[in-house]
């Protein structure tokens, strides 16, 4: 492919991605000559600011698809995870369902208090309104810990395959 075909190319793309941005409402860039090609395509707070660029995944499909495989496969090995837990290590369901709340707590900690500032978000996240408080507390407290709770119970009660 030539090099005027292959600028062709580019600069079509760049028009018709910037009429669906118009036509959307959202378009803030320019497709003026002065500015690089690889910039043309981009609005124009995505070259002013590179970090909001970063905001959105590339492919969202396939990020979307990885995390429906990751929470698959946790799931699925839950109720293993429980039984080896129980059996093996003699641990009391209660103290397997106080490790499993206390290790996600804590891996929750990490990524809202590491990972989201180094990509530029916080604990913002997890902003709650005050009057929507009791509704968190209570729904934490008596829905996440019957489910912890009745689950690993059922798994140790009848096994891995029924309680599922």
């Amino acid at each position: 492919m030539a090099t005027s075909e292959r600028r062709l190319r580019i600069a079509d793309c760049g028009l018709r991605i910037k009429g669906q941005a118009e036509a959307a409402g959202g378009w803030k860039g320019s497709m003026n000559s002065d500015t690089p090609e690889s910039a043309q395509l981009l609005p124009q707070s995505a070259i002013r600011n590179p970090q909001s660029a970063m905001d959105t995944p590339r492919n969202p499909q396939l990020t979307g698809l990885l995390l429906v495989l990751t929470a698959a496969a946790l799931w699925g090995t839950l109720g293993t995870f429980y039984k080896l837990s129980t059996d093996t290590f003699g641990l009391t369901p209660l103290t397997v369902v106080f490790w499993r709340a206390a290790l996600a707590g804590l891996v929750l900690a990490i990524v809202l208090g590491i990972i989201f500032p180094l990509l530029g978000k916080g604990w913002s996240a997890l902003r709650v309104r005050r009057t929507d408080l009791p509704v968190f507390i209570t729904f934490g407290l008596l829905g996440v810990t019957a489910f912890y709770l009745l689950y690993i119970y059922a798994v140790v009660l009848v096994g891995v395959a029924v309680a599922v």
